[in-house]
């Protein structure tokens, strides 16, 4: 409907949603079921979108200028990035309650980038090849490259890839150990039986990795004990991935 606040998103080969950042958005509003529909946007329009849009830019040291996801609000007011949106969000509909637990999400973010970091370059190619929709192969292939500074062929051969892995291996007891500590009980999320919107993040990870597959998937989420059963549990907000 016209007064439903509008979610931008990339959309994936599979013309659903991919991105978790998106993800933690897109899921919140399934959880609050507050009425929303996508307007799927790629890579090389999302700049342009959002000058048109007068979108201010992130902070210079973020990782670009404009990024997904932004959203437009009933009332026509734009805003982007993820919490930001959320936290707005939260104002205005604080039932049914769900604990941000945003210093959790940053805490769970910092353990994880420990096996991500030597992996860096073998996700970036794994998310053209995995979920990157044809519309954006180009822009992202390119992009990639000149932020690596070398070709894909160059950060993401057999050999490259060996050595990433072998690399994060000793990295994963870290993660599930730190995934252990934060719970409260034995439930399912990070903090056991209370879900939050931090469970939203490792979820749409998970999910991401889920479509990449291969090695990724094994070394990120299978091998690293809780991150599947995150994304279990959120099944019931992660049903609707467009629309």
């Amino acid at each position: 409907m016209a007064d439903d606040l509008v979610l931008f998103d990339l959309p994936g080969q599979q013309g659903s949603c991919w991105s978790p950042n998106t993800w933690k958005v897109r899921a919140y509003l399934n959880y609050k079921k507050i009425p929303y529909r996508t307007e799927w946007i790629e890579y090389p329009d999302i700049e342009p979108k959002c000058k048109e849009l007068g979108i201010p830019a992130n902070p210079p040291d973020d990782f670009a200028p404009y990024t997904v996801p932004f959203v437009k609000f009933p009332d026509g007011s734009y805003l982007m990035d993820s919490l930001t949106i959320v936290k707005r969000l939260e104002a205005e509909h604080p039932e049914p309650a769900l604990p941000l637990e945003t210093e959790l999400a940053q805490a769970v973010s910092a353990a994880n980038s420990k096996v991500v970091a030597p992996l860096w370059a073998i996700l970036l190619a794994g998310i053209r090849r995995g979920v990157v929709s044809p519309g954006s192969d180009e822009w992202f292939k390119k992009d990639r490259e000149r932020r690596m500074g070398q070709p894909e062929e160059v950060f993401a051969s057999e050999q490259a890839k060996a050595q990433a892995f072998k690399a994060a291996e000793p990295r994963q007891a870290e993660v599930a150990a730190f995934l252990k500590q934060c719970k409260k009980d034995d439930g399912p999320f990070l903090r056991g039986s209370q879900v939050s919107y931090a469970d939203f993040g490792v979820a749409g990870w998970v999910e991401m990795l889920s479509l990449i597959g291969g090695d990724l998937y094994q070394k990120c989420i299978v091998e690293i004990p809780g991150m599947l059963e995150v994304r279990q549990a959120c099944q019931p907000w992660f049903e609707r991935k467009g629309e």
